[in-house]
């Protein structure tokens, strides 16, 4: 089956494919910004964003980066986490520092990523 070059620019709706993989990048980008702008003026309302658990998997991270490997407390290897979100944040915390606001850049980033490869999905599935 072959294409005609306008058809393959266009969804079945009109819509240019560009326009749609932007609003993935706009999201991450105003999730970002807000994010920023909370850190910068009231830092404190960014807990509200941050489950209890997310402070367990900056103590991994944080012991994983030292040499200590999965562990909570540097002593005993712990379980019970998502090894690829640690693995993530990881780097993320080694040059960010202790700050919790890069992993929700990281976070609205990836989720970001997401919402473009279900955007390619849907893509596909209309054509």
């Amino acid at each position: 089956m072959s294409r005609s070059v306008g058809a393959s620019m266009t969804g079945s709706a009109g819509v240019s494919r560009a326009v749609l993989w932007l609003w993935p990048l706009a999201f991450a980008l105003a999730s970002s910004l807000w994010m920023a702008y909370l850190a910068a003026t009231e830092p404190d309302r960014l807990l509200g964003f941050v489950p209890d658990d997310a402070f367990c998997y900056f103590g991994v991270a944080e012991h994983f980066r030292e040499g200590w490997g999965f562990s909570f407390d540097g002593l005993t290897k712990t379980n019970g986490f998502h090894p690829l979100w640690a693995l993530i944040i990881t780097p993320v915390l080694a040059v960010a520092g202790d700050q919790f606001v890069s992993v929700l850049v990281a976070g609205a980033i990836l989720t970001a990523l997401a919402i473009a490869v279900l955007v390619r999905c849907v893509e596909h599935l209309r054509d």
